[in-house]
């Protein structure tokens, strides 16, 4: 069972989609060390940025998906104090 052909899907799906992503991406070009490196963790970061599944807020009548992200996992919560600045537009 294990050595079937459907096993490993979900990482196959994963390898073409890092292939298409690098395809789409690079082309032809060739690149140095430090533009590879750019381009795999910009691809890296697409494909943790996924949705795995969705999950539901508010009331079951007005329920709004939220999107549930591999990253959220990988990376620590960020700190969105910083973003909240105030900003006066008049000025």
């Amino acid at each position: 069972m294990e050595r079937g052909p459907w096993w490993g899907g979900v990482w196959e799906r994963l390898i073409q989609i890092v292939k298409g992503l690098l395809k789409r991406t690079v082309g032809k070009a060739l690149l140095t060390w430090e533009q590879l490196e750019t381009v795999l963790i910009e691809t890296e970061k697409v494909v943790n940025r996924r949705p795995i599944t969705y999950q539901w807020e508010g009331s079951l009548g007005g329920s709004v998906p939220v999107p549930i992200y591999s990253e959220q996992f990988i990376l620590p919560p960020r700190d969105t104090t910083e973003e909240r600045r105030d900003f006066d537009a008049s000025k």
